[in-house]
């Protein structure tokens, strides 16, 4: 794949990447710690460990990466999974919080 290829591609895949974090973030801001229930409260933190988890995954991912006409497919992939990953922690979260006691 041409380089300029394998950029365009990344940058796309970053871009998705920071905006599903950007959604994360605000729907992290409406969760009320203090009216999940108990096993919500564990289900949350569980999302956003999962979450940290694929963060160091994905930087072990591209830090291996065996030279620069593989740096950029790998960073895209590695994008690619972590919006996946960040995706699915905000469809946890938007379950919760619509099951937060009021």
């Amino acid at each position: 794949m041409e380089e300029k290829t394998a950029e365009r591609l990344f940058l796309e895949a970053r871009h998705a990447l920071l905006q599903a974090m950007r959604k994360l973030i605000e729907v992290d801001s409406k969760v009320k710690l203090d009216k999940l229930s108990a096993k919500d409260s564990k289900k949350y933190i569980h999302a956003l460990q999962v979450g940290a988890d694929a963060s160091t995954a994905m930087g072990q991912t591209i830090a291996a990466a065996p030279n620069d006409d593989d740096l950029y497919a790998q960073m895209a992939a590695s994008s690619d999974r972590m919006r996946e990953e960040i995706e699915r922690q905000i469809k946890i979260v938007e379950q919760l919080i619509a099951r937060q006691r009021d």
